[in-house]
């Protein structure tokens, strides 16, 4: 079963060395110092499917296994051949936040176990320890099934808070904390069809794959400005003709455009927010007031009597 899943998990990185003609490096084990780069691995965002995140942490054990003895970068008290597979995850591995809020709405609590949920989305937390507890408390038998399921998967809390990982903070601040990238590509390539048989779907997948690097490869030779002579005599009329951008470039400019429509919903919000703020503590000034007018009657009634 193990060997099944960290074939399942190791896909993408044999799909990496197919494309690129290079292998995927991951620093802590095959590099001795830690670099930030494009063909590196440093960490890996995706959603907690048990069986992919586990094969992961297995076949980073087993390439750990086949280098030579040497300490690790970020405990050098241990080898890398000595880290199980939750100590692999804990150095490159972390939640996709945008699953991980979408599930935690689905979740039966209240509003505030919900924000205590998501609060645990950090870099560091004060009161790590207090919050599990109080989400048991009041989220009851959904808050306490939430938070031992997390404990019970070992990787999940190291996924979504720096402080519980091992993932240097640099490295943490530039790697990408969702999958939306992924996702849209999956979007993309279930519209040549879903629920196919096996053989349909790598032929789909197949012809998908390459008119998609077709596509890519007439976007570079057409990248450069064409300029089109309307009137070849006197050359007055130049039309200047911008291809379209490429996949990459329409899939992160429809990412920004809906970072600045929630950027937008969370400003009103936050407008508001302040504006019931303002109000309150005006109603608690003309409550302390008050208060104060009602003692300050009742010890003149008291005088006077």
């Amino acid at each position: 079963m193990s060997r099944k899943v960290e074939t399942r998990a190791a896909m993408p990185i044999a799909a990496s060395l197919q494309c690129s003609g290079s292998d995927m490096l991951f620093h802590y084990i095959q590099i001795s110092v830690f670099l930030l780069s494009l063909v590196t691995a440093n960490k890996v965002s995706m959603w907690n499917f048990t069986s992919e995140v586990l094969g992961l942490g297995l076949h980073l054990q087993k390439l750990a296994s086949n280098m030579p003895y040497k300490p690790d970068l970020l405990q050098p008290q241990h080898n890398i051949q000595d880290l199980n597979l939750y100590d692999h995850l804990a150095r490159v591995f972390c939640i996709c936040i945008v699953h991980n809020f979408q599930n935690i709405k689905k979740c039966a609590v209240s509003e505030e176990v919900r924000w205590l949920m998501c609060g645990l989305v950090c870099l560091e937390h004060d009161e790590w320890e207090g919050t599990l507890a109080t989400i048991q408390e009041k989220g009851s038998k959904a808050g306490n099934d939430w938070v031992n399921g997390k404990e019970s998967s070992q990787f999940f809390f190291p996924g979504i808070c720096w402080e519980c990982s091992f993932i240097p903070l640099d490295i943490w601040n530039a790697g990408d904390s969702n999958s939306n990238l992924i996702e849209s590509v999956h979007f993309d390539v279930n519209r040549e069809g879903v629920h196919c048989t096996l053989l349909g779907g790598l032929q789909r997948a197949q012809l998908f794959d390459a008119l998609k690097m077709k596509t890519l490869i007439v976007s570079q030779v057409l990248a450069s400005n064409i300029d089109s002579d309307w009137n070849r005599h006197t050359k007055t009329m130049v039309l200047r003709r911008r291809t379209r951008p490429d996949t990459s470039e329409n899939m992160y400019n429809n990412l920004k455009h809906k970072a600045n429509s929630q950027h937008c919903v969370l400003s009103v919000k936050d407008e508001k927010i302040d504006c019931y703020n303002k109000k309150l503590l005006k109603s608690l000034n003309t409550l302390a007031k008050a208060e104060k007018a009602v003692v300050a009657k009742e010890k003149q009634l008291s005088e006077e009597q």
